[in-house]
């Protein structure tokens, strides 16, 4: 689209001879864009489901991103989702590598 001011000071749109039309056009956007951008809007209510790695990782993203207003729902009694974990000392081990734990505990 190209907008030019005529010395009417109408804005208008290459052939449209209503002036009012481009206008309401343009009040409307700047109503969209208000919405968008209104305080209400930058807190919406998120719900993330599963604390799995990539619901983790989404609240994360959002905290950093402003947003505060997060909920994680899990059905387990643990986060992790399905990465299993046992810690032995300090450090945490993925159950899927036995093996290591098996070569870790023979120690």
């Amino acid at each position: 689209f190209y907008y030019k001011i005529k010395r009417g000071g109408y804005i208008n749109h290459s052939n449209n001879k209503n002036p009012h039309s481009v206008t309401m056009k343009l009040l409307i956007l700047i109503c969209l864009i208000n919405c968008v951008f209104s305080s209400e809007e930058m807190f919406p209510r998120i719900l993330i489901i599963g604390s799995g790695p990539s619901g983790i990782a989404t609240a994360s993203k959002l905290l950093q991103n402003g947003f505060r207003n997060l909920t994680i729902l899990e059905a387990e009694n643990r986060i992790g989702g399905r990465v299993h974990s046992i810690k032995i000392g300090k450090i945490f081990y993925l159950k899927k590598y036995k093996f290591i734990i098996v070569f870790l505990i023979s120690f």
